[in-house]
């Protein structure tokens, strides 16, 4: 699962691409790119690192670990799939919107070579975190170890992530807005 921390630099690189600009709407799309991202990294290193082996190790730590998920977990298994689908910004998802603004702002003010180096590398990392959906659906082992959550506290934390993960998904345009406008009652006494 190191990808996953990995993948954060990529990350970092389009939420900063779209400030090279200095505009507002820059501005903006990071704020929303931040958010996001928070919100989705924190739901799936929380379902990441809940549950254990009878042996005390961390279940999640390869690829191989994925595995034995689905079997006697299918709604976490599910929670999860729909993190790295929002993760990889598949649309509908609240990972999609902020990085499409990110890309569209930063190929409209910047540069559009940089925004279709973005395009390419976000493509690049979405197959890596849907070669983690294909290896936890699709690659069954025919025994599975059982997993134990560490924790009932463990479980309400996935649950709470993951609400709030889908919160988001749904009222973005409301958050968006509200977001906008603070931003604009701040951005205005300085720059104007």
């Amino acid at each position: 699962m190191r990808i996953i921390a990995l993948s954060s630099i990529s990350n970092i690189g389009v939420l900063l691409a779209p400030l090279q600009s200095g505009d507002f709407m820059a501005l903006y799309s990071s704020l929303l790119y931040i958010l996001s991202y928070l919100l989705i990294v924190i739901n799936l290193f929380t379902l990441l690192f809940a549950f254990q082996l009878p042996n005390n190790r961390l279940l999640l730590i390869t690829t191989n670990d994925l595995r034995f998920l689905v079997s006697p977990h299918p709604y976490l298994a599910l929670l999860l799939a729909l993190s790295l689908f929002s993760l990889s910004a598949i649309p509908p998802l609240a990972g999609f919107f902020p990085k499409f603004w990110a890309i569209l702002i930063t190929t409209q003010t910047t540069n559009f070579f940089y925004g279709l180096l973005l395009i390419v590398f976000s493509a690049i990392s979405a197959f890596f975190y849907l070669q983690f959906i294909v290896d936890m659906y699709f690659k069954h082992t025919q025994s599975f170890a059982p997993i134990l959550p560490t924790s009932s506290l463990s479980i309400v934390l996935i649950y709470l992530s993951s609400s709030l993960n889908i919160l988001f998904m749904f009222f973005l345009p409301f958050f968006s807005n509200q977001i906008l406008i603070s931003l604009q009652d701040i951005y205005n006494p300085w720059f104007f």
